[in-house]
Formats: structure tokens, sequence, C-alpha cells
């Protein structure tokens, strides 16, 4: 007995370039851009000078700078230390932290420093818990401005 595919292949149409060119424009990207990441000991050193506020699962360090330089967007760096566990407790920590983030970017004051400290509890804490604790915080922060 043979088998045979009763499926009719479709016809495939060629893309339009010009409509992917402005689909990728107008899409949200799906990481933070690079210039967005705290890289320099001197930035987050710089961060620790400002407001700090304090929840649940993380600290924030925060610090408006006066002078903008290249990059409006806000910076922020992670301080996730062996404290929270080992290497894979402490990158899916990091991951979800960055996803929230990600998502209320446009909270944060352009052209700010903003450091998050884990603490030892977010490695027991889901993402809802995290956010809920981060979204408390940022509104603190949001007040003291």
């Amino acid at each position: 007995m043979d088998s045979v595919c009763a499926c009719v292949p479709a016809l495939v149409a060629p893309s339009s370039r010009t409509a992917a060119a402005r689909v990728v424009r107008s899409s949200r990207p799906s990481s933070m851009v690079a210039t967005s990441r705290m890289r320099h000991r001197r930035d987050f050193q710089a961060a620790q000078q400002g407001v700090k506020v304090a929840g649940k699962y993380v600290v924030l360090h925060h610090k408006t700078l006066i002078n903008q330089g290249d990059s409006p967007d806000p910076v922020v760096g992670y301080v996730v230390s062996k404290k929270v566990g080992n290497a894979v407790v402490r990158n899916r920590v990091q991951r979800r932290l960055r996803h929230l983030i990600h998502e209320t970017q446009q909270r944060i004051a352009q052209g700010s420093l903003l450091v998050i400290r884990v603490l030892p509890s977010a490695a027991q804490a889901n993402s809802a818990e995290l956010g809920h604790d981060l979204d408390r915080l940022l509104q603190r922060l949001e007040a003291g401005r």
C-alpha cells in the first residue's frame, strides 16, 4: 500500500520588501537596545549615589543625570549575587526582570541610571510577584521625583 499526500500545494507569492521593511521599523525591539544596558563600573557606582528604594525581592538604585549625553534612554543594570542561588536560578531571575523592565521602560526617567539589585528572596518568587514588587518600587521612585 502506497501513501500519497492529499494536500494540494499552495501557491506561494513573494513578499513585499517595502511592506516588510515598514513592519520591521514599526515593531518594538524584543530586547533592550545595547545603549540601554549598563556595562561600566562607574555607571553602577554613579547609580548607587542616587535614590535607593527597597522592596521584598529587589532594591532599586536610581540616579537622574543632568547631562543626558548620547543616550536619552534610561540605562539599566542588574546585580544578582551568588546568594540568590546557582547560575540557573540567577539567570532565570535576571531574565524575568529584564522582561518586566522592557515592558515598563517608559516609566523610567529619560537619561537616568537604574540598578536593580536582586535579593535572595527573589529566587522563590514568580514573575507576577516580581512584577508587583517592581511596579510598587517604580511608583515610589516616580513619587519621589
